[in-house]
């Protein structure tokens, strides 16, 4: 997929000369079931057209053989795309731990897409906690109250942030 500013036209030959921003080089040979590809990009703000196509030449494009008699069948379908604005998440700097119902989880809201990673660290920059897909579900189990520091990052977008977080009891 390509995010433009700009139509984008095919050349002579049907390549997509342009360096796509999101790529799946997956394979799929099961004709019978959808196949979900999921991805996130953070496009820029001037970008206003959406392109979904075969971005390389015929010798560059990975291909298994499938049809009855070996040869190469390629076909894609496209049921929906969505294309969301995208905000900066709200990140709160305290959670108090003690099960009454107020701020017991770190809740960051605003995270619409998965596999945000969360990286926390004490203040000798040991890491405490670390997971490649957060929920909003760490509460600080184990740790003792006082000052943290996490990384909030989201490589496919390339998005990320950092700041301290408290932990009272």
């Amino acid at each position: 997929m390509l995010f433009s500013t700009e139509k984008v036209a095919l050349d002579t030959n049907g390549v997509l000369m342009h360096k796509p921003q999101v790529k799946n080089k997956k394979i799929e040979v099961n004709r019978m079931e959808w196949q979900l590809f999921y991805s996130g990009f953070m496009a820029h703000s001037e970008d206003e057209y959406l392109t979904i196509g075969n971005f390389y030449t015929d010798e560059a494009t990975s291909f298994k053989e499938v049809g009855p008699h070996g040869e190469n069948i390629s076909y894609y379908l496209i049921d929906s795309v969505f294309v969301e604005p995208f905000s900066d998440p709200y990140i709160p700097n305290i959670i108090t731990p003690n099960n009454d119902g107020k701020n017991d989880f770190f809740f960051i809201e605003g995270l619409k897409i998965n596999n945000w990673q969360l990286s926390v660290h004490n203040r000798w920059g040991e890491r405490v906690y670390h997971t490649n897909d957060y929920r909003n579900n760490w509460r600080g189990e184990g740790l003792s109250a006082g000052v943290y520091f996490y990384l909030l990052r989201h490589q496919e977008i390339g998005v990320e942030y950092n700041g301290t977080l408290t932990i009272v009891y």
